[in-house]
């Protein structure tokens, strides 16, 4: 049985591939079990992952058809064989010390969740992203306030597994559906955080995410917004499990969800040339999304316009924001090229 199994799905890596097993293979903790699911790739990223299979017998290789993230990741789970399971994208990479330092605090504290500093990762450089500036150990009680509340509760905190070590027992217990939207990791850590009683930090960057040139074709439609209302039923079942329902929390949660809806609808307008009045309509008669508009109606124009029925001003005031919303994302691209050219 192995200490750490690190899990790997994978689509049509085959550029980026490579690199991440090499950081795997190159851990300073060697009894590791790394888990590379083929998520039904049709380039050579199969072919790549065999070839270093042979070479290494704690490389397992899971072939499947195409089902997306999040149900990938729950075959890897399903598969793993040791107490403490890591997640690592397949366009992403390791520090050589991430499984031992990680594995090092989670034992030593007895932690449930372990968490470390991480770098965003260009072509030439790479910059440090940190939550704090020294190592922490946190009870429930902090863990909620300082973690749960800053990235679940009003989303100032990015959410994400590739920088965090888990205890596969929890997961089994905890996290019960999986998502499959790019909300995968907010619903797999929202579950998880409930039974948290002990947290550990590490001020040290030991994983690189790979920034890519941001896409403007992502699905906009009214599936997709049911996806984000289901997400939304599971953190409030969450959040009321813990306890974090006060008149703060619950302003807090609806301004998170009524700017993710915003940006899913400048999305909608940014990828939908004939785009229908009559969609983001629907929207904005949704009960959920004016109940939470409500909440922060007086700090929040549109969120105002939505709660007293406004909807053909809401409509225009989206329209306008998509404008600006579609120059931030050309100058994000600029400056991913200016740095990638450096």
């Amino acid at each position: 049985m192995s200490l750490i199994s690190i899990i790997v799905p994978f689509y049509n890596s085959e550029k980026f591939l490579p690199q991440c097993i090499e950081s795997l293979l190159a851990q300073t903790l060697i009894d590791i079990e790394i888990i590379l699911i083929n998520d039904g790739s049709c380039d050579s990223s199969l072919k790549i992952c065999e070839q270093y299979a042979e070479n290494d017998h704690r490389i397992i290789i899971i072939s499947k058809s195409n089902e997306g993230l999040a149900k990938a990741r729950r075959d890897g789970i399903k598969k793993a064989n040791s107490e403490f399971i890591s997640f690592l994208d397949s366009d992403d990479y390791y520090e050589p010390m991430f499984c031992e330092k990680m594995y090092d605090y989670m034992v030593k504290l007895d932690a449930d969740l372990v968490e470390c500093d991480y770098y965003l990762s260009y072509a030439n450089w790479k910059k440090k992203h940190e939550l704090f500036d020294s190592d922490k150990d946190f009870t429930q009680e902090l863990f909620r306030n300082y973690i749960v509340r800053k990235s679940i509760v009003n989303g100032t905190e990015a959410v994400v597994v590739w920088n965090k070590l888990y205890r596969k027992c929890f997961i089994d217990r905890l996290v019960l559906e999986f998502g499959n939207s790019p909300l995968e990791d907010y619903i797999f850590n929202v579950q998880y955080y409930t039974n948290v009683n002990r947290y550990a930090y590490i001020h040290q960057s030991l994983t690189n995410y790979r920034q890519l040139p941001i896409s403007l074709s992502r699905t906009c439609n009214l599936q997709t917004y049911e996806i984000l209302k289901a997400t939304e039923t599971i953190k409030d079942d969450c959040l009321e499990k813990m306890g974090m329902i006060t008149d703060v929390d619950k302003k807090d949660d609806a301004e998170w969800y009524v700017n993710y809806t915003i940006n899913f609808l400048k999305q909608y307008l940014l990828t939908n040339n004939c785009h229908s009045d009559a969609f983001m309509h629907n929207i904005f008669i949704d009960e959920m999304l004016i109940q939470k508009c409500a909440l922060i109606a007086q700090q929040n124009k549109l969120a105002g316009l939505i709660a007293n029925s406004n909807i053909k001003s809401a409509i225009r005031q989206i329209k306008y924001e998509s404008k600006l919303y579609r120059i931030k994302k050309r100058l994000a691209n600029m400056k991913h090229k200016v740095i990638q050219k450096r």
